[in-house]
């Protein structure tokens, strides 16, 4: 990804070497097990390992 092109911010990720987008409100870091192509399209096997939400985001959860 081209963090400068798309204007957002990376920031390091906690469980993996990919980074994340520091604007985004939900970021998850997952393991990639298996790519299994099903036409023009794949069916994406993997584990999460970290999630991070903004807090607003539980609060607001949490108020729903």
């Amino acid at each position: 990804m081209n963090f400068k092109k798309s204007g957002v911010t990376p920031v390091e990720s906690t469980s993996v070497v990919s980074p994340r987008v520091k604007e985004s409100p939900i970021n998850m870091e997952c393991k990639l097990y298996q790519l299994i192509p099903l036409g023009s399209d794949y069916l994406v096997l993997g584990e999460l390992r970290q999630m991070h939400i903004q807090e607003l985001i539980l609060i607001m959860a949490i108020l729903i």
